[in-house]
């Protein structure tokens, strides 16, 4: 019944998000709904799963995950929006609208799990690639970093990143 309530304020807190559509106020009433719709939901989930009687088939473990991520996607980016709307409210509304366009695109989860656990595989170490980068730019131990431009840096910063944690070399 309490889920059935917080589902039924969706239409006046989406009105409200209608009507004012520039004030914080708005944005946050709608995403607390959320987050209480989100939260009630995985109550009701829990409580199903806990009690194996009410079921009539096993559930796979990989399933159950699934389903957990699909039930929390939206209050964790409801939550985000509402940070995010004092400082940027058209970016609220996309953070807002991108966990329900995720769960309507079927297999957006296999390909994110696969996208996570597959990572790409090179074949060449990423230490080598930074240590080219660092001779070639005279970073490493030179001193000449300020020549180089701020925008440049960070985005050796960001690759730095990117090899060191999401490319796993082929062992």
């Amino acid at each position: 019944m309490v889920f059935l309530m917080t589902v039924s304020f969706v239409p006046f807190s989406s009105h409200l998000l209608g009507s004012y559509p520039e004030t914080n106020f708005a944005i946050s009433f709608y995403a607390v709904n959320i987050i209480i719709i989100g939260t009630t939901l995985y109550i009701l989930r829990q409580y199903l799963l806990n009690r194996p009687y009410l079921l009539q088939d096993s559930i796979d473990s990989k399933d159950i995950i699934h389903g957990t991520v699909r039930i929390f996607l939206p209050p964790v980016f409801a939550a985000i929006a509402v940070v995010v709307s004092y400082f940027n409210i058209p970016m609220s509304y996309i953070l807002l609208t991108f966990p329900f366009v995720f769960n309507i695109l079927p297999g957006g989860l296999n390909y994110l799990e696969y996208k996570l656990i597959h990572r790409p595989r090179i074949f060449i170490n990423p230490m080598i690639i930074l240590k080219f980068i660092d001779q070639k730019l005279q970073i490493a131990n030179t001193g000449y970093s300020a020549r180089i431009p701020r925008s440049l840096q960070k985005l050796i910063f960001f690759l730095r990143i990117y090899l060191l944690f999401f490319i796993r070399p082929v062992s």
